[in-house]
């Protein structure tokens, strides 16, 4: 029994160490493009397990207010002002999923003719992965600079 309980706890504190706060960094290089062309890669992103929304969805912040307003939808508060005028961002929230082990990357921008497309991927967990069984809502928020500002979404997978 002890040692489910600290199996319980350390997959709980790995979950919670993946969790918003710092910029993602040193993770392995993003997959190939999407066809089409290359991707503008994020200044700087931030995401989490937990916290997001229940109702997947997608939402860009360009002003001081939006930006406040997505990290809103995080439960957190934002780790640094958006540079507004010079910076603009972009926040994709799968909604519930039912168990941990799920995730999104948001890949970049693929810039188009008059637009520019968020590309984002959800991760899943392989069907023998031990993942922790809790309602999870995962959730990733980037910034670009101004002149790539959001002007749709789309997943890949």
């Amino acid at each position: 029994m002890r040692l489910a309980a600290t199996l319980v706890a350390l997959l709980l504190t790995g979950a919670c160490a993946q969790e918003g706060g710092s910029p993602q960094s040193g993770a392995a290089p993003p997959p190939p493009p999407p066809a089409g062309g290359t991707l503008i890669e994020p200044l700087e992103s931030w995401g989490g397990a937990t916290g997001g929304v229940a109702l997947q969805s997608t939402m860009r912040a360009a002003t001081a207010e939006e930006w406040q307003t997505l990290w809103a939808l995080t439960g957190r508060q934002p780790p640094r002002p958006l540079a507004v005028g010079r910076e603009v961002a972009g926040g994709v929230f799968l909604g519930e999923r039912p168990t941990g082990g799920f995730g999104v990357e948001i890949l970049g921008l693929q810039p188009g003719p008059g637009s520019n497309e968020l590309v984002w991927r959800e991760h899943r967990p392989p069907r023998d992965a031990v993942v922790a069984q809790a309602l999870t809502r995962p959730w990733q928020i980037a910034v670009f600079p101004a002149e790539a500002i959001p002007t749709g979404f789309s997943g890949v997978r």
